[in-house]
């Protein structure tokens, strides 16, 4: 399967209002980065979600959506079975339009 079209996606869902930021990976490779932050910092983060993700998957309770808000934005995790894509959105935006 080519991820093209979801790498197109995910690029263009960075133009939204209030999206700060988009990290799309399958398991232990990143496919695209688009973050305000270092490229270590976005790493460990991908490091930590499919840490996370993966323990989920291990005892088999799959997560679709993970919403975690912060003082500075929101993480907003879309998972299917084997691609994540994790938006960092700041007050602006409106995760209903983004997930």
């Amino acid at each position: 399967m080519s991820l093209d079209p979801v790498i197109s996606a995910a690029a263009s869902l960075q133009r939204l209002d209030g999206v700060a930021g988009v990290l799309l990976f399958k398991g232990r490779h990143t496919i695209h980065r688009q973050m305000p932050f270092s490229e270590t910092r976005a790493e460990e983060l991908r490091e930590r979600l499919e840490e996370m993700l993966a323990g989920y998957r291990q005892v088999r309770r799959r997560i679709r959506q993970i919403y975690l808000e912060f003082d500075g934005g929101v993480l907003l995790i879309v998972a299917s079975d084997d691609v994540s894509l994790v938006f960092f959105l700041t007050s602006k935006a409106d995760p209903d339009l983004a997930a």
